[in-house]
């Protein structure tokens, strides 16, 4: 689950281009951007996470402040890192 994209279509294909870590079980890439590794994902959902409350409060004055919250992200399947 990420945060939530621009496509809103089941099954569309995403790229991502900027990748932070590989390991492919013998080595190990690390960096602020790995160079010339690419990962395909498949959308397979979009939604809302967990209602979070926030509440603000200040004693002696009568001042109660309650905000609910919920995250959109999208469900995305790797399909493969090249």
């Amino acid at each position: 689950m990420i945060e939530k994209l621009d496509r809103p279509e089941k099954g569309d294909s995403v790229i991502f281009e900027e990748v932070l870590l590989v390991d492919d079980g013998k080595t190990t890439k690390i960096g602020k951007e790995v160079k010339g590794v690419r990962v395909t994902a498949s959308i397979v959902a979009e939604g809302k996470g967990p209602k979070l409350h926030i509440i603000k409060f200040k004693g002696k004055s009568n001042y109660k402040k309650k905000i609910g919250h919920r995250q959109p992200f999208t469900k995305v399947k790797i399909d493969s890192i090249n």
